[in-house]
């Protein structure tokens, strides 16, 4: 498991350029819409997502950062500093660097997600959340997602929450998308609560039992639903990353590589949470595994890829071994047949 530096930092704050108006309304508008009976208290947007949308950002007016936004970024500054793409750092890929983890939502204007990665010589895919927890939760939402990024040099994504989402949306407007991503980061407990597994909450007693369980749900998110992407593959909760190497074992990382394989699933290599691990990596490649980046960003932080680049070299990968959006016909809710 590589070593991470520690350090705490700000990661709040917007760039002060002028967005396009529809590019403008749908950051104003984010989260469409609060399920009705979500919990109204507003500490329960801190502690878990899956209750509800993020009633702070929904009240606070546009482009004000979510408090899920604003935590999540305060718990991974304890760990990780960013470290962004640069053309010096991508000169010996053959293939373009793409971030398709950067989420819109913390309110950053797009013109300024734009600006950013014309900076660092990168290409971005927005990937909006949809389904069971929030964001887009229907066809309309998706239409208003793809029609305010039509036209802008960016691929248009989703990130997919909660197994269900593939019943929220059409089939046709899902494959009208260039590409889904999925965790398995909000994990499901024996007694049915809802784990957010990058948070303090996380609470590990037995690390065989749950690297068996959890396993297990990775390959679900995969079976389970349309996705081009596994992101944050391999991600473990902070109580166990002293133990990376031991808890993903050769029989573990066979078993998520094997269906990654089987189900043509792209592995992100995360630029946020330095995973998977080059080992984890090596092995997929041998079994024809693609692989993305990703930074899971919000805002100003797209394009902190850098440990994903730093693999694909270390580990020989070659615009063969990298991910890109598929045509209509081949896209996994068309081809699956889900």
């Amino acid at each position: 498991m590589p070593s991470h530096s520690i350090s705490r930092r700000a990661f709040l704050g917007a760039a002060a350029l002028a967005a396009p108006a529809g590019l403008k309304a749908l950051t104003a508008q984010w989260p469409p819409s609060v399920p009705p009976g979500a919990d109204a208290d507003p500490a329960s947007v801190i502690t878990c997502p899956c209750q509800g949308v993020d009633r702070e950002a929904a009240q606070a007016g546009p482009g004000a950062p979510s408090a899920q936004a604003a935590q999540h970024r305060d718990i991974v500054a304890a760990h990780y500093t960013p470290e962004f793409a640069t053309p010096a750092l991508e000169a010996e890929l053959d293939f373009p660097a793409v971030d398709y983890h950067v989420h819109p939502e913390d309110g950053t204007p797009p013109e300024g997600l734009l600006a950013l990665a014309r900076e660092r010589g990168i290409k971005i895919g927005i990937a909006q959340h949809g389904g069971t927890f929030g964001g887009m939760t229907s066809d309309d939402d998706m239409e208003a997602f793809l029609a305010a990024w039509a036209g802008q040099p960016v691929y248009r994504g989703m990130q997919g929450d909660g197994l269900e989402w593939p019943q929220m949306f059409s089939k046709e407007m899902i494959a009208r998308l260039d590409y889904v991503i999925a965790d398995a980061m909000i994990f499901p407990e024996k007694d049915g609560r809802l784990i957010e597994l990058w948070t303090p909450a996380a609470k590990v007693p037995d690390p065989e039992d749950f690297m068996e369980r959890y396993v297990a749900y990775n390959l679900r998110v995969m079976e389970e639903q349309p996705i081009d992407i596994l992101a944050s593959s391999s991600f473990l909760p902070d109580a166990l990353l002293a133990d990376y190497d031991k808890l993903w074992t050769a029989e573990r990382m066979e078993k998520v590589i094997e269906t990654a394989r089987r189900l043509g699933v792209a592995l992100e290599i995360s630029g946020l949470y330095h995973i998977p691990s080059r080992k984890f990596i090596l092995k997929a490649k041998r079994a024809g595994v693609k692989f993305s980046f990703g930074s899971n960003s919000r805002g100003k932080d797209l394009g902190n890829i850098a440990y994903s680049i730093r693999m694909a070299k270390e580990c020989g990968l070659t615009a063969r071994d990298i991910f890109t959006p598929q045509p209509h016909d081949q896209k996994p809710v068309i081809r699956r047949r889900l």
